[in-house]
């Protein structure tokens, strides 16, 4: 028995022996490579960044850790790439940090550098951001024209009394849907206007500032960035004199124009206006049967002297009753109607406004070939009638504008000039 029972211990022990052995050490899988930039630099005004990599021999889904030496290089996060964000720098100091990678024995440092704060000659607070897109047409990025001022403005070519900074901007980032926001990202400047994305260029960047003497201040940049970020601008823009402007704005990335209320009218006449003209010129431009009415289309416009024009000026949009070419062809009488959705033969088409050009049939002044802005009144009613008289064509004009004023007289024209509409 005795015998049996140390056998048996000896047996435990045996198998216990068999059963243990050394751990195994684990295997590395991959290696990891950084694709972007050992370093990478950065503006005082901070922003987005990003490393990119590559595992190869890896298992699906394999990604490095990413740390950061410096609490200003923070928001990291790893998926397909790292990204992070770079607070601002507010002392006129640079500064560096790491990103360090580590992929089982893998480890790459990543150094961020960042530029010290630049004390500005001018701080400017922008309240209103207006602007446009332009998409790739003239351009290989993607064009956001930025308009950033105190009251905002209504186009392009707007300006009032006001300092507007116009930033040319392109990205990478194609416009999506019907609103048009700001891509965030930092631009720097780009004094050869390339259009390449991540730029904004030198040609239609610029500081205007409108006086009330009717004199402009234009200032163009010699370098800067713009940084946008969530619900905010921040530039900082060097001008040709060396003065450096640092232009913030917080609100909406919504780009648009101020829309201008549509008036209840558009003439500028207090009364009655009447008139008689001789010796006046007549431009007739020929558009051929532009409304399907068995007829023609011309525009008429009478002045008083054509070099420069001076004077009275009226302009109709009328349809005849003929398919002829002659200067007789345009005789005849013309009745006001509103639209052209009731084109037909013999009317001319009342005076309009269209995203503020005129339309159709107008009375105006003109100085020096300028239409004076608050001049005369669109024709939205009546009747005109166009006969010859030996060799003048006279021009007889019974009308109301907008607000009910009769506009009433004669404009007898010596000279005739005929354009094929046609042909332009």
């Amino acid at each position: 028995m005795k015998k049996f029972l140390l056998f048996a211990v000896a047996a435990l022990v045996a198998m216990v022996a068999c059963e243990s052995k050394t751990p195994d050490t684990p295997e590395v899988s991959g290696k990891m490579t950084v694709t972007s930039a050992k370093k990478l630099d950065f503006g005082y005004v901070g922003g987005a960044g990003e490393i990119t990599f590559t595992i190869e021999g890896g298992k699906p889904g394999d990604v490095p850790t990413a740390v950061s030496s410096q609490p200003w290089v923070n928001n990291i996060n790893v998926s397909d790439k790292v990204t992070f964000s770079v607070d601002a720098n507010d002392v006129e100091e640079s500064r560096m940090a790491m990103i360090t990678l580590s992929y089982n024995e893998d480890e790459v440092q990543v150094t961020i550098v960042q530029a010290a704060a630049v004390k500005a000659d001018v701080e400017h607070v922008a309240k209103t951001l207006n602007g446009d897109y332009y998409g790739t047409t003239y351009s290989p990025g993607h064009n956001y024209f930025v308009v950033l001022s105190e009251n905002g403005t209504t186009g392009f070519s707007d300006m009032y009394v006001d300092i507007y900074y116009r930033l040319d901007l392109y990205s990478d980032v194609a416009l999506t849907g019907d609103t048009i926001t700001i891509p965030h990202g930092t631009y720097t400047f780009d004094p050869f206007s390339m259009g390449q994305a991540g730029t904004f260029g030198n040609q239609y960047s610029v500081r205007l500032q409108p006086m009330s003497d009717g004199n402009l201040t234009e200032e163009h940049f010699v370098d800067g960035t713009v940084t946008v970020t969530e619900n905010h601008i921040d530039a900082l823009l060097t001008l040709e004199n060396g003065m450096v402007h640092h232009v913030t704005y917080d609100g909406s990335l919504e780009l648009g124009w101020v829309e201008i209320p549509e008036p209840d009218y558009y003439s500028y006449l207090t009364e009655d206006y009447s008139f008689d003209h001789d010796l006046g010129v007549m431009r007739m431009t020929y558009y051929g049967d532009f409304y399907n009415t068995g007829g023609t289309n011309w525009t008429i416009s009478a002045m008083e002297c054509p070099e420069p024009i001076n004077g009275d000026y009226f302009m109709f949009d009328i349809v005849t009753a003929n398919t002829g070419t002659d200067f007789e062809d345009i005789c005849g009488e013309y009745t006001c109607v509103a639209t052209e959705d009731e084109a037909a033969n013999g009317v001319f088409f009342a005076g309009g406004m269209d995203n503020r050009q005129m339309t159709f049939s107008w009375y105006r002044v003109v100085e020096d070939n300028y239409i004076v802005q608050t001049s005369g009144a669109p024709m939205v009613g009546g009747k005109i009638k166009i006969e010859k008289d030996g060799s003048n064509y006279v021009l007889t004009v019974d009308c109301v504008d907008d607000l009910g004023y009769k506009v009433q007289g004669r404009f007898s024209c010596s000279v005739l000039e005929f354009y094929d509409g046609l042909a332009q």
